[in-house]
């Protein structure tokens, strides 16, 4: 069952006709019904875990659903906060397990609890131009490959 590492025997099983989830895939999770959903990509599919955003670890959930929404890609610019109090703030994803951010200005990327694509809207912040986000993204790539050797 979700929410469990191991694997039992069971007299009734049923198909539920649910979709299977995909490594990589979008959900929300949460422990138990008293608990608020989190946002997460899922990390494996056997036992079924999930890494929350916000977490640097992956983990089991009780329940587990599909969003329907687009994974995130390496390169993908979004917004990102810890808290609904804090502002948004512009980045660059750089690892999607755990969902990692860079954001702009910072010399090292971070894990949020809210991550949301660039919807296009003018918010008054500016953004870098595509160019520009591409060197960018190449000498935080190089100064991490620098850091790991």
């Amino acid at each position: 069952p979700d929410g469990q590492t191991y694997d039992d025997v069971f007299i009734h099983v049923e198909h539920t006709g649910e979709a299977a989830f995909q490594v990589g895939e979008r959900v929300r999770v949460r422990d138990s019904n008293k608990y608020g959903w989190m946002a997460g990509t899922v990390s494996e599919l056997i036992p079924l875990k999930a890494f929350p955003d916000g977490q640097t670890y992956d983990e089991v959930f009780i329940h587990v659903e599909h969003t329907g929404e687009a994974a995130f890609q390496v390169g993908e610019r979004v917004r990102v906060r810890d808290s609904n109090s804090d502002v948004w703030m512009a980045g660059t994803v750089s690892k999607l397990m755990p969902l990692r951010v860079f954001p702009d200005g910072q010399t090292y990327d971070e894990v949020f609890i809210h991550v949301k694509r660039e919807d296009g809207d003018n918010t008054g912040e500016s953004f870098a131009q595509p160019l520009v986000r591409g060197a960018y993204l190449l000498i935080m790539c190089a100064n991490l490959l620098v850091m790991n050797v």
